[in-house]
């Protein structure tokens, strides 16, 4: 058996997904033990996973699970998952944080194997059934915190603190506490191995309600060195992820109508349960200046684009809360475009320069520039023609410093347009 293990540790490294799925059928059928198996399953959940075979990885991490005596359950009931969630509450809620981190290490060979391939099926549901990753996470906790913690274990707590933020849960604060958990749970079992996966869930998914954005940037690059070292270069692409990258494309080079069939495409995929990501963030804000741009030309849909705008505007106000570093502006400049469209002038330009400085103060430059930018449109509007020439010279600096010299130039064509209309040229 140790020879079919190397070879298709081999055939999984060198990517050669088909001749490894070949030769695994004799070891699995002939092999004097299921614990023998074990280091084959392994390699080929792995390859599977590599091949873009997602669902047959699931179907045998389950298979596997169930030989190790941990049943989960194929199809996810609202009923199943509301137990399994207040179930690990309950268990959670008798551990101090001391109590967590200093649970012993995990030595039970059958508990380390269900760990291991709990692991492997909580990254393929997550692309596959994304409704069944949080029970998996639960599942791993419940076995830490009853037979010792192993490396994945940090892992799990970070995935479990994603889910506390998500949307329908949002507890914030107990999302925030399990990244913290799994940082220092990580620390003291050296789990260096995992700082790829977990910093991408703390600093991408939980840390962003309570810190700063740029404080995360140093930990998204010491994650990126440390798995592109060990080879740790797994990543996904949603479609979603695609269909947000041209929307912001088509906002920020003024292409308004393309924006906005993007929106509408992408209420085909709402946010998901397991956690709530930057740029699905980002996505939100932006479909909410969408919304009042559309409500202001006052067409037949005036009514249903206001209506969205004002329920982004409404999450933003919640989401500031947590982070008035990362939202304030954001909020502000959804409240300017508001009021531009319900013809509140005064409370408009109190709005956008409020806006304006919240975003300089904490360093969001590209979003200083928007501000300015939807400033002079608003100026425009109102005729004042040297205030809209100032708004779109001081967007562009904001877009300079940004280095988006795409948009930059966007903004030269509208100065050179406005400025023979100005009393000083």
């Amino acid at each position: 058996m140790g020879l079919y293990d190397a070879c298709t540790e081999a055939l999984y490294v060198t990517g050669d997904h088909s001749r490894l799925e070949a030769l695994v059928d004799k070891p699995l059928r002939f092999a004097r033990s299921f614990e023998d198996t074990l280091n084959i399953y392994n390699n080929l959940v792995r390859s599977f996973w590599g091949a873009g075979q997602l669902d047959q990885g699931v179907s045998t991490c389950m298979r596997v699970l169930a030989q190790l005596g941990e049943v989960v359950p194929a199809q996810i009931t609202a009923e199943a998952f509301h137990t399994e969630a207040a179930r690990v509450k309950t268990i959670l809620s008798g551990c101090s944080d001391d109590h967590l981190l200093s649970l012993p290490i995990m030595t039970d060979s059958n508990k380390l194997a269900t760990m291991q391939f709990l692991n492997h099926l909580l990254h393929q549901v997550y692309t596959t059934k994304p409704v069944m990753a949080p029970i998996v996470a639960f599942r791993m906790i419940e076995i830490s915190i009853q037979h010792g913690v192993c490396n994945i274990a940090p892992f799990a707590f970070g995935v479990y603190g994603s889910f506390l933020v998500s949307p329908g849960v949002s507890e914030i604060e107990g999302g925030y506490r399990m990244g913290r958990i799994a940082t220092e749970l990580m620390k003291r079992i050296n789990a260096i191995e995992i700082i790829p996966r977990l910093y991408t869930t703390l600093y991408g998914l939980i840390n962003i309600w309570k810190e700063p954005f740029q404080a995360s940037l140093s930990k998204h690059l010491e994650a990126f060195d440390i798995g592109s070292s060990r080879g740790d270069c797994q990543q996904s692409v949603t479609g979603k992820s695609l269909i947000i990258a041209h929307q912001f494309v088509a906002f920020w080079t003024g292409d308004m109508d393309v924006a906005a069939d993007m929106y509408e495409v992408c209420k085909q995929f709402p946010l998901g349960s397991n956690a709530r990501q930057v740029h699905l963030l980002i996505s939100t804000w932006i479909d909410g200046l969408i919304a009042f741009y559309f409500a202001r030309k006052h067409r037949g849909d005036e009514a249903n684009w206001t209506a969205i705008g004002e329920d982004v505007l409404a999450t933003m106000k919640k989401w500031e809360e947590g982070s008035a570093w990362n939202f304030r502006n954001k909020r502000l400049l959804l409240e300017a475009e508001y009021n531009f469209l319900i013809g509140d002038d005064q409370q408009t330009l109190n709005c956008y320069t409020a806006s304006i400085n919240a975003a300089r103060a904490h360093r969001f430059y590209h979003e200083e520039g928007l501000a300015y930018e939807k400033a002079a449109t608003f100026l425009l509007n109102k005729n004042n023609h040297d205030g809209a020439l100032d708004c779109f010279m001081n967007a562009k600096k904001c877009y300079e410093a940004w280095g988006a010299h795409g948009i930059v130039g966007r903004v030269e064509r509208a100065i050179a347009v406005l400025l023979p209309l100005c009393a000083d040229n």
